[in-house]
């Protein structure tokens, strides 16, 4: 999950409901992860004045250093479309005062990079936007605090293409939290899939893998699954 600091305390709430999730989105549409927001409030008569500083790295071989100028261009954006919904401060508005980007270097996997993740699709080109839908996923299951070990995603072009999207989570899950986390990600993973490539009607299938799952698949193999495909996206899973 991304660290969000704001000063004063007071403001958390409204900083972290406007522009955390709108933050990270805009920035790794650009290839730019962020670990951290930090955020300065400072009232200035009706208007509320926000510094804002962001702990980033560049998931290529491009400083982000000399992305500033677009950063900056979708910050004022997102703030724009805050001071559109919200009406809690009467006439006054969300000024941006300020940007600090504090670029972290990737060398060796930092804390907030994405998990392992497997794309299974035909061509170079769908392989690629699966992938950026991937990320997006796990940035929306960071904010949930879900924590995923790694992602697959199988592709099966057609009329009516089939996707299998497989999480393996480091932790359990009761009966009711797996039916809420599988229609969540069915649910954004059409989204993305109508947004990124196509819309479409989509046959998505969820496949939620915890550790007690992994154990009862080790001492009972294929129990319970009659899907081959299934089982073999979970024994990519489980290795």
């Amino acid at each position: 999950m991304v660290k969000v600091d704001v000063e004063p305390a007071d403001y958390y709430p409204i900083i972290d409901k406007l522009f955390t999730e709108e933050i990270v989105g805009a920035l790794d549409a650009l290839g730019v992860s962020v670990g951290r927001i930090g955020a300065k409030v400072e009232p200035d008569g009706d208007n509320m004045g926000i510094d804002f500083s962001l702990v980033v790295s560049s998931e290529g071989n491009r400083q982000v250093s000399s992305m500033e100028a677009v950063i900056r261009i979708a910050i004022e954006r997102i703030i724009e479309e805050a001071n559109g919904r919200f009406t809690g401060m009467g006439n006054g508005r969300f000024v941006l005062k300020g940007l600090k980007l504090i670029e972290v270097s990737e060398t060796g996997k930092s804390p907030f990079s994405p998990p392992n993740i497997d794309i299974k699709a035909a061509s170079d080109e769908l392989r690629k936007s699966l992938e950026k839908i991937a990320k997006g996923l796990w940035i929306k299951l960071q904010e949930r605090d879900v924590k995923v070990v790694s992602i697959l995603v199988n592709f099966e072009e057609g009329p009516k293409p089939r996707v299998l999207v497989s999480l393996n989570l480091n932790e359990n899950l009761t009966f009711y939290e797996r039916k809420l986390l599988a229609e969540y990600v069915s649910d954004k993973m059409e989204g993305y899939l109508w947004t990124t490539v196509g819309k479409g009607e989509y046959t998505i299938n969820v496949i939620l893998s915890t550790p007690s799952d992994r154990e009862k698949e080790k001492e009972n193999p294929n129990d319970g699954i009659d899907d081959d495909d299934v089982r073999e996206l979970l024994r990519n899973l489980t290795g």
